[in-house]
């Protein structure tokens, strides 16, 4: 899998070429989106065979009632390391510019080019457990990554604060001195 974020902030015909240039398959969401996901697939005959939503209790996820889901049965959660054979050098991401000059470009980033900034920044810097790490670029970025991504390899807190906050500089500052 690849992992193409996207933001209910942009624009329609931003999140249509995303999802229809990477030929999407999967969606993860949340509640609070959930129908204007569903409401934009519909309205374009755009088909994604499976969309999770994070923050529902698994009963009323699975299966899922969007239209042109394939439904999931029997399924077998495990905590074991499924081993999974992959290329290093393949794909792990696609973001895509702002497209301030015309049309937006995706711009694909490997495993191995990844793995090898997260691992030497979190040497570099020394993240461990007691670090507390805010994540404040937008996940549509690929600064996004960064942070998230060597938290989780050093054991840190990694802190996101709400939207409104974020954009909000005296409540920002607040929440930094409080996190």
């Amino acid at each position: 899998a690849v992992y193409v974020p996207m933001s209910a902030d942009q624009a329609v015909h931003h999140l249509l070429q995303v999802i229809t240039e990477t030929g999407m398959q999967a969606v993860v969401t949340t509640t609070a989106h959930a129908a204007t996901l569903k409401q934009l697939l519909a309205a374009h005959a755009v088909k994604i065979d499976t969309v999770i939503i994070l923050d529902s209790p698994v009963d009323t996820v699975l299966p899922l009632s969007f239209e042109h889901h394939l439904p999931i049965e029997n399924i077998v959660y495990s905590v074991a390391d499924p081993d999974l054979d992959y290329d290093a050098s393949g794909s792990a991401y696609v973001f895509y510019t702002s497209g301030s000059t015309g049309r937006s470009k995706g711009i694909i980033g490997s495993h191995v080019s990844l793995s090898h900034y997260i691992h030497w920044h979190q040497r570099e810097w020394g993240i461990d457990g007691s670090f507390r790490i805010s994540q404040l670029a937008p996940m549509t970025f690929d600064a996004s990554l960064k942070d998230i991504l060597t938290g989780l390899i050093g054991g840190a807190t990694v802190c996101m604060p709400d939207s409104h906050i974020k954009n909000n500089p005296a409540l920002l500052v607040e929440w930094l001195r409080n996190e």
